[in-house]
């Protein structure tokens, strides 16, 4: 029985690790995290001052772009030109479009990594950002109503990830998510400050130990 409850503790023990999703929002910090970084950009893809209709998907660089589940019929995925009549981004974006209910961008990549990293032009909102390991962080740009603003979003999962999704709902100023760019890299060992998973980690283990422990006694 002793053993047993050994092997359970051990379990949970992985089970948590292997869920220690750290999030970044600096470039800076996620390159120095990570090794072996794979860039894809749009610049190759549609003429700067033109765009390229990829409704509903596109395989970029072995990676998966296309219209989430979650957007309405009607939705449309394209390729905007920087210097576009559409656009005045500057640079080209992956962007899908809706015009009512959820916009919804989809990214898959063809294997398990464990650090992906993107940049985005956004109007002001909150992003929910669904990861394939379950975890949802938000990403909340702020600023004047109807500017785009630039931003990071960035993640090391020692457990993989095969997939993020970008929703957020539409509005008369939001009407499109524009992915600048799109990273998948290795994540480095790391000795990072512990995060609620780690700290329920520690958790588990430690009440692990007093039940042995307390067995033993009553041995």
């Amino acid at each position: 029985m002793r053993n047993t409850f050994c092997v359970l503790i051990t379990l949970i023990a992985a089970s948590c690790a292997a869920r220690a999703d750290t999030f970044f929002t600096s470039s800076g910090a996620w390159d120095s995290s990570v090794s072996g970084i794979t860039t894809i950009n749009f610049a190759s893809l549609a003429p700067s001052d033109s765009y390229a209709n990829v409704t509903p998907s596109d395989l970029v660089g072995g990676v998966t772009f296309e219209i989430g589940p979650s957007a309405p019929g009607g939705a449309d995925l394209f390729v905007l030109g920087g210097s576009s009549p559409y656009s005045s981004l500057g640079v080209n974006t992956m962007s899908e479009e809706s015009a009512s209910g959820t916009l919804d961008l989809e990214v898959s990549l063809p294997s398990s990594v464990t650090a992906l990293a993107f940049h985005d032009f956004d109007y002001p909102g909150t992003y929910t950002i669904t990861l394939s390991d379950g975890a949802t962080p938000t990403q909340v740009i702020t600023g004047p109503s109807g500017t785009p603003q630039e931003l990071f979003f960035g993640v090391t999962d020692p457990g993989g990830l095969t997939s993020v999704n970008i929703t957020i709902p539409y509005s008369q100023v939001d009407e499109s998510i524009n992915l600048v760019d799109f990273s998948y890299a290795t994540a480095n060992p790391t000795s990072a400050v512990p995060e609620p998973s780690t700290f329920l980690l520690s958790g588990v283990m430690l009440l692990g130990i007093f039940g042995i422990r307390r067995r033993a006694i009553c041995r």
